[in-house]
Parts: C-alpha cells; structure tokens; sequence
C-alpha cells in the first residue's frame, strides 16, 4: 500500500470538481442542514488521530464546508496504524435529534484501492442517562466503495430505525496503514421512534401488610398498609369481614382502644385495575402489661419532630424514645444533665405520661439509670420552657411498675396543652437508656396489681402508725380493711392509725380496682407491744 502525494490530491481536485457541478443532477451531496452538520450546532468533543496534511476532525461533520474537490475539507485519519485499527470521531449535538437516515460521503480510489477505504462503519449512540455508547445507530461494509453516486462519493444512503439522542460516535475500522478519507456523514431527520406500549394493567401491589397490634384500654392504635397501583389508590377496612364505614384512607386509626375494638382486620385496596385485599391484622388488648404505645402524641408516627438535644452513646438515636429503638445517652459522669428536645404539629392536651426505661439494676452499679426525670413545656408564644409539667426520682435500682415492658412511670399530670417539649434526665451512673416515652390525653389502663404492699408494724400504744401500698393500673381505687370488714373512709393509697389502740390491732388489707378489676395486698399485722395494752 502506498500513500497518495500531494500530486495525486492536485489531479483529485482537477478531475472531481466538474463532477461536483451536476451532482445535484446524478445524486445526493452532502448537506449543510443535517441534524449532524456544525451549521446546525454540532460539536466534535473527541476523535483519533488526523492525518495533518488534510482536514480535521470536524471536517466530518461539514466544518469546512464541503468541497469534493479539495480534500482540506475532508477528515484525512492519520495514516501508519496496524490494519484493522479504529478510528473515531464523537460529538454531541446542541439537543436531542432524532435521525431516521444515513448517508456517507468518502473517496477510496475503488479502480485501484490505494486504501483509503474502510473495512466497517459504526454509529453509536448514548441512550438517555448513559455514560457509553450503548446504542448501535448503523453498522456498514461497503465492498471497496461501490459508490451509490460516483459524482459525490457517496458510498452509504440508508434508511435505519429512527434514533432519538444527543451524544454519537463514528467508528471507522481500516483495511489499511492508510487513513480512510471521510468527506462528510449526515445525519437525515426521521420520525421519532414510537412511545412505548403502556405497560400492561396491573393490579394494585401491597408492598407491607397491616402489622397486628397490642394496646392497653383506651390506648391510641392504629393500622396501616403501604400500597402502589394504577391512578389513584382508594381503600375500604373490613372488621371480621364487615367494612366499616368511614375507614377509607391507607391508615385505620382507633382513638381509644376498648374490648369492641378486639376483631380481626384486614383492608381492600382499589385501583383504575381492580382490586386486591391485604392479610389480616388482629387487634387486641393486654390488661396486665403496660404497652409502649406506637401512636401516642409524642411518637414520630403521628408528626413529633425531634429538635435539640445532648450526645448519645455510638449507634444509638434518640428517635429511640419516640417510637424507634433505645435511646442511650453519651455517659458524661453523675449529675449530668441530658436533654432532648421536640415539637409537635399542633398544640396538644397532655395528661398522662408514661416512661420506660432499662437501667443495669442485676448489678451494684446500677448503670444506664437516671437519678431524675423532669418534663418541660413552652407556654404560648414563650422562648424558653417555662412549664414545669413534673418530676420524677426514682429508687435505684428502679423499682418497675411493669418488669415485662420496663415502664417505670405511668402517672396523671396537671393538663397541660403544647407544642413543644423537653426532657431532662440527671445522670446517676452511667448515661441514662431510655426506651420509650409516651403521652396521652387520657389514661390507657391495665387491670390493678400490688407493687408494694403494706408492711406488718408493731406500734406503741397511742403512737400513730401509717399503712401504704404500690400499685399499678390507672384511676385506680383503694379500700382499706381491717380483719376484712371494710374500714369507713380509708380509700386512698395510705392509711393512717392515730392513736394505735387495742382496737386497731389486727390484720390489715387494701383493695385495689378500677374498672378492669381489682387486687387485694397480703395482710399487714399492727400488734401493740406484751404488757403495753
């Protein structure tokens, strides 16, 4: 194979230019205004090495304005390189084109084959999004060119699938060491391919059924399901099979928890499709534990959002407290104070409060407890939490009103209505993990239990003497007895002996109710002292 001289490229000229006359006469010549031409916006953004005594790589793109007769306006690729070598030319255009048409215009000295021809032409394109080339516009091999048009050296005019995108790329494979010679490539405007076929109809997909419940009376609960479909989504909950009217939103919400709410449920969701139905969810009641609530006032399921608050511990959040997992404060020595803040979407009636928390009590140290607890609130239009709501100081190790949950807190407060909070919890050995606080406009309740009950006492005649008892259950009721006749008067939490007298020797009792039930301490003894009576 040889190079042609500068001789040859003169002779080209000479004999070519009068062909270019009456090419629009004989065949296609390239154009000025296709999608891929520069006049119309096209930016070569990287190509192979060319050849520098002819042309450039945007000549390919009809930089120079086409002359067949002068090769300076042609893409001459650098000769020298292996056979089968690739030479390429990338652009991009100002915006998406679709092209419905290709036509290449190249001189490859067919009579004689001198190499200037290509082995394969390649068109690529980028799919929407792509970083590659991952779309084949046009694959072509033109035998030693049997030009369609030899007046204008076109050696490729084909219709292809119409493509639609912004970024392409020209591969030219070699049959040669020398450097195919490329007047221009056009890109002819087509019709946009066709929008795909709707996807077929689908019926509505559950992505996570409703989660059965357990809640305490007059607990707030509530079901939910998550579900994608075709156009708008609607629902309609069933209970034990019957719907309930109403209850048309992707959540059931049950504001106070009672035994006629204990069913078996389940949510039929709707779409442009059809219709499918979600497993079912039970709803019921625990009336000897106190249960962490999943959607109290204060949990991030009904909008609390969390605001300031100290340092916790590697891997732990204070969403935590919230309705998430355990909350465990960064330990930064006794009497530290740690705080959380968080706001609610509207002001909120508060009156009862519980907390759960898990301390270390198995061991001496009593690690992880608090050695108090204190709630602040923001009086309307006030900066600075200026509402003391209560505080509590527990025993250590705590004594749990509820071992199986933790709860160490379910008290009434003063009503007190909100949008934002504070909790304080003062370190006392180790930082404090909390595993849930709640809040609540009533007072979800669990069936009476002793906590603590009354202890035998032996009191010195005319000395006074005080009874009391620990319980568990909300808007709890107390009556205390004396060898089990019910003593008149005595119904609170303590029971004061003035004065202890023979009279008042005997066995003592307290019944604790509520309108789940009741529970009744063991007997505390009063004796008065041998020979003191």
């Amino acid at each position: 194979m040889r190079k042609p001289l500068k001789g040859n490229m003169k002779f080209l000229r000479s004999s070519v230019v009068c062909a270019a006359l009456v090419a629009s006469a004989h065949g296609q010549a390239p154009t000025f205004d296709d999608a891929w031409d520069t006049w119309m916006g096209a930016l070569v953004t990287g190509a192979s090495e060319i050849n520098p005594d002819a042309g450039n790589a945007g000549a390919l793109l009809g930089d120079e304005g086409q002359d067949i007769g002068f090769p300076l306006t042609w893409t001459y690729f650098a000769d020298g390189k292996p056979e089968n070598f690739v030479h390429y030319v990338e652009w991009e255009t100002p915006e998406n084109v679709t092209v419905g048409q290709v036509r290449v215009f190249a001189w490859g000295e067919n009579w004689n084959n001198y190499g200037y021809e290509f082995d394969q032409m390649v068109i690529r394109a980028k799919s929407a999004g792509s970083d590659t080339y991952d779309v084949t516009v046009i694959v072509a091999t033109p035998p030693f060119y049997d030009f369609i048009d030899w007046d204008t050296m076109l050696v490729i005019d084909q219709a292809i699938t119409p493509v639609t995108a912004r970024y392409f790329r020209a591969e030219f494979v070699t049959t040669s060491s020398v450097g195919p010679h490329i007047l221009e490539i056009d890109g002819i405007a087509g019709d946009a391919p066709p929008p795909p076929p709707p996807p077929p109809p689908v019926l509505p997909v559950i992505a996570a059924d409703p989660e059965s419940v357990v809640g305490n009376i007059y607990m707030p609960v509530a079901l939910t399901v998550d579900a994608t479909g075709t156009g708008a989504l609607r629902f309609q909950w069933f209970k034990d099979g019957t719907a309930i009217e109403g209850q048309n939103s992707w959540f059931l919400m049950i504001p106070s928890l009672s035994a006629s709410d204990v069913a078996s449920y389940h949510v039929a969701v709707t779409d442009d499709v059809g219709t499918v139905t979600s497993a079912d969810a039970t709803v019921s009641l625990d009336y000897a534990n106190m249960v962490p609530a999943a959607f109290d006032l204060w949990d991030v399921r009904m909008g609390a959002s969390l605001g300031a608050h100290s340092v916790v511990a590697a891997g732990s959040d204070f969403e935590g407290m919230f309705g998430g997992d355990v909350t465990e404060f960064a330990s930064q020595g006794p009497g530290a104070v740690h705080f959380v803040e968080w706001s609610v979407p509207a002001p909120m009636l508060v009156r009862t409060v519980r907390l759960f928390a898990h301390g270390d009590g198995l061991s001496s140290a009593n690690l992880h407890e608090f050695g108090s607890f204190t709630l602040r609130a923001k009086s309307p239009g006030s900066a600075a939490f200026d509402i003391v709501v209560g505080t509590f100081t527990p025993a250590h190790p705590y004594p749990l009103l509820d071992a199986n949950t933790f709860a160490i807190l379910d008290t009434e407060i003063a009503p007190v209505t909100a949008s934002e909070f504070r909790a304080e919890f003062t370190q006392y050995n180790g930082g404090p993990r909390v595993l849930e606080l709640d809040a609540f406009g009533t007072r979800p309740l669990v069936k009476p239990g002793i906590l603590v009950g009354p202890a035998s006492q032996t009191v010195q005649r005319n000395a006074n003497a005080t009874l009391s008892v620990a319980a568990k259950g909300g808007n709890l009721q107390f009556q205390w007895k004396l060898n089990g006749q019910a003593i008149a008067g005595a119904t609170g939490a303590s029971l004061n002996v003035l004065k202890m007298s023979k009279r008042d020797e005997g066995s003592y009792t307290v019944v604790v109710s509520n309108e789940l039930g009741s529970a009744e301490s063991a007997p505390a003894v009063l004796t008065i002292p041998t020979g003191k009576k």
